[in-house]
């Protein structure tokens, strides 16, 4: 019972694991033909075999006499060429010179043990390979030993390039570059005189005897009649595969021209650009931490613009372009913003509604001052006629009658000047205080009738 109730998911320690788990030591590849061989191999191979065939066996031997022995010679020299640097670059060595001269070069190497080594270089020993190696050498893991000068592991020639095989195989892609490009060419040659003048592909003496549907390949020594189908078919497709390889072997040659001109290897290349995104990472997540957010006004919608502007908007940063104040005066609709503490009255509002209000607030101040202007000609108008009557009436006192103060405008323009930290009971009283000092001022604006009334007394 107590067996059907265990759970098969059951996970154990790292520690068990890596006890029970034993990997067995790999041996090391010693060029590109040690076993296995990679598939990409027998791609570039089959490649390499049908286009010297196509080319040396339909399409060379269709030129003009003259054309025909040049072509041979110039594709034959960048076909052979090819074909020896290929299997130079496969056939080398590439493994560090403490390495070869290893008695036990060959043998099964040991595996890293992660708990004595974290990496399997330090300090220019290689633990797997138990040698000293040199500044650029890296242990490439497909190959299982140190490579002196990493550039990258070649699938293609299935060996890795190093500094003893780079230049091998840097010549294997730039032959194979030039050769397809002169393919490129003679193909399309031929294309294009099969339909605009067919009589200068035929000029090959066994052509005589031959009807002009029928085509004559493998010239001179085994003659094959094909139709012109099967020779354009045939054409077409090895142009394709030509522009297909043109496309990527082109590319690998360029970024081989970049990396010489800045003295870079492959390896060099990846770890850069790893380093870069690394930072880009870091980047992207400190400036969303470091810097606050904010949202400008045609991002709210129209629906909540006036609802976002009085709640929400009381987290947002006011650094940018829609920046937010904090008032604390009673104004209409008010709404406590959250995190605030209870005895502080604090309301938000946007930059809008505060131009609004200093807008109103200049209204109100240009009124008040036409206001006292019209009240001091009325007292200067008021005094030329007292004294003027002083002599024929008796005096009387001139009582003016204080205007009522616009006290909406006076609690804007102290909301604007008032601290965060004020309470409500002070501002209450700050209002209080600036009505008593309007109502005073306006009393003591008349002195001509205090004078009046002083003699009379």
């Amino acid at each position: 019972m107590t067996f059907c109730n265990r759970s098969s998911r059951r996970i154990m320690p790292e520690n068990l694991l890596k006890k029970t788990k034993s990997i067995p030591p790999k041996l090391s590849r010693v060029n590109g033909w040690s076993l296995p061989l990679h598939s990409f191999q027998f791609v570039a191979w089959t490649a390499y075999v049908y286009m010297s065939i196509v080319s040396f066996g339909l399409f060379i031997p269709l030129l003009p006499y003259f054309w025909k022995n040049i072509t041979y010679i110039v594709i034959g020299i960048l076909f052979v060429f090819h074909f020896v640097v290929h299997i130079t670059a496969v056939t080398i060595d590439p493994a560090d010179p403490n390495v070869r001269n290893k008695e036990s070069y060959g043998k099964p190497v040991p595996v890293l043990d992660r708990s004595k080594h974290k990496h399997v270089i330090q300090n220019q020993f290689c633990h797997l390979c138990e040698v000293t190696v040199g500044l650029k050498a890296k242990h490439c893991s497909a190959c299982n030993k140190c490579i002196a000068d990493f550039d990258h592991h070649c699938k293609w020639l299935n060996n890795c390039v190093g500094s003893r095989n780079y230049w091998y195989f840097f010549t294997c892609v730039a032959s194979a570059v030039l050769g397809i490009i002169l393919l490129i060419i003679l193909l399309l040659y031929v294309f294009i005189q099969y339909f605009v003048k067919p009589e200068e592909l035929r000029t090959d003496l066994r052509f005589e005897n031959c009807p002009h549907n029928i085509w004559l390949t493998f010239l001179p020594w085994l003659p094959v009649q094909t139709s012109p189908i099967v020779l354009l078919t045939i054409a077409v497709v090895t142009l394709l595969l030509s522009f297909v390889s043109l496309l990527f072997l082109g590319h690998l040659l360029g970024f081989h021209f970049y990396l010489i001109f800045w003295h870079l290897s492959t390896f060099d290349y990846m770890i850069q650009g790893q380093q870069k995104q690394s930072t880009n990472l870091q980047i992207e997540i400190s400036i969303p931490l470091n810097s606050s957010t904010f949202v400008t006004e045609s991002e709210i919608p129209s629906r909540k613009k006036r609802r976002f502007t009085a709640e929400d908007l009381c987290t947002r940063s006011s650094s940018r372009q829609k920046s937010i104040f904090i008032a604390t005066s009673p104004l209409r609709f008010p709404k406590m913003c959250p995190g605030v503490k209870d005895n502080l009255s604090q309301i938000c509002f946007s930059l809008t509604t505060a131009a609004n209000t200093n807008k109103r607030s200049n209204q109100s101040l240009k009124k008040k001052q036409e206001k006292s202007e019209d009240v001091t000609e009325k007292k200067e108008q008021n005094a030329s006629s007292s004294e003027e009557s002083l002599n024929s009436e008796p005096f009387s006192s001139i009582d003016i009658l204080p205007q009522p103060p616009e006290l909406d405008s006076l609690m804007v323009l102290y909301s604007l000047s008032s601290i965060r930290d004020t309470t409500s009971e002070k501002i209450f009283k700050a209002v209080q205080s600036q009505k008593h000092i309007s109502t005073s001022s306006e009393t003591n604006v008349s002195p001509s009738s205090s004078k009046e009334k002083n003699l009379l007394c």
